[in-house]
């Protein structure tokens, strides 16, 4: 594109003459001539294109009675958390793929597979991934997360039996969740631990009840702490 003074010719893209943006020209020899108000007008399109509108929404804006600026603007953020939900998605997606460290293209088309049946509204078809995605390891830090956070008793107890044939493999998930802040999947990490059975499973038990214990004696020795007008700390 190159511009000058008004009326200087400008390759543009016809599609912006379909729509009703106060553009105005003159053709000749497959060139457009426009007017120093046409020039801003371009401009003010192209500052709008680059926040995401479509090209009706940049007729629209071009129209100021039609045209809401904070509707708009509310409209583009609510779109950006949308794509940026669904890159972060694709991000997660792409991650437990990796974490499965797959050796060639029939593993990454398992994982994904497992990916689709563990995010299924439908918890017979979680069941069925869980049950289908064999004994092997590689997919223990998918199976895990999803067993601490599944709601359905049924696919919880496919997914504890999936990784109790796993094994040792899934303690250190597990043992990392029994510290963390939620309690359900506290109480489902012991669960699994406790199908584990293996002496790791045991000793990641016994050192979260130790952790438990040593909070509980902190917490109890902060209540116990009284603060008087003056700033001080006095125990009763």
């Amino acid at each position: 594109m190159t511009t000058g003074s008004p009326g200087t010719t400008i390759r543009w893209s016809p599609s912006w003459f379909d729509l009703d943006t106060g553009l105005t020209s003159t053709q000749g020899c497959g060139y457009r001539q426009y007017s120093e108000h046409d020039i801003q007008c371009l401009f003010h399109v192209e500052g709008l294109r680059m926040l995401g509108l479509t090209l009706q929404e940049i007729a629209d804006a071009l129209d100021g009675d039609a045209f809401a600026p904070k509707e708009m603007i509310d409209r583009l953020m609510a779109r950006t958390r949308d794509t940026i939900a669904r890159r972060q998605e694709l991000l997660r997606r792409l991650d437990d793929v990796r974490s499965t460290d797959p050796g060639d293209w029939g593993d990454v088309l398992s994982t994904i597979a497992l990916i689709r049946g563990l995010d299924d509204e439908n918890p017979s078809t979680r069941q069925y991934s869980v049950l289908s995605a064999g004994s092997g390891d590689q997919h223990t830090v998918m199976l895990a997360g999803a067993a601490l956070s599944e709601p359905d008793p049924h696919v919880a107890g496919a997914l504890g039996w999936a990784l109790a044939r796993i094994g040792d493999q899934a303690v250190p998930v597990l043992a990392q969740a029994l510290t963390g802040p939620s309690e359900r999947s506290r109480r489902r990490a012991v669960e699994v631990l406790a199908k584990i059975d293996s002496p790791s499973a045991t000793t990641a038990l016994a050192g979260a009840v130790d952790v438990r214990k040593t909070k509980q004696t902190y917490d109890t020795r902060d209540q116990a702490l009284v603060t008087d007008d003056d700033g001080t700390h006095v125990r009763h």
